[in-house]
């Protein structure tokens, strides 16, 4: 958003709604089809910068550093979009500070998210798998 001030913020929107109806939708989706690849780069590096602070080429070093594989569990990301592509791995930071850590798979990045991040939390699990063993 350009704007904290909320009724500048309103007039905003309002305004990108009305460009935003009076572009062609013939003339948008073939722009898209066109530039599909390009368009899913800008969003992604976007995404990267506005969320983490880093630009996809610090990203893709640390995909390199870690042999494309998780940070905990030393799999291959296994997840899937919705269109059939494999995902990302996830970024992991600290909530509270912002400090990016390494990349996870999703299934370990959920599960840390489950856990609230919580040491106490997951030394309790792994208590509570160890009581089970034989």
């Amino acid at each position: 958003m350009p704007h904290k001030d909320p009724e500048k913020r309103r007039e905003y929107t309002r305004e990108r709604a009305r460009r935003l109806r009076k572009t062609d939708p013939v003339k948008s989706k073939k722009y898209y089809t066109e530039n599909k690849d390009k368009i899913l780069t800008r969003m992604r590096n976007r995404h990267l910068d506005l969320t983490y602070g880093i630009s996809n080429d610090e990203y893709q070093q640390m995909l390199l550093n870690q042999d494309s594989r998780c940070a905990i569990c030393y799999s291959h990301e296994t997840s899937k979009t919705r269109n059939g592509s494999l995902k990302n791995l996830s970024v992991d930071h600290c909530h509270t500070t912002g400090k990016i850590r390494k990349l996870l798979c999703s299934k370990c990045n959920s599960m840390l998210g489950m856990a609230n991040e919580s040491k106490e939390t997951l030394y309790a699990a792994i208590k509570y798998l160890e009581s089970f063993d034989e």
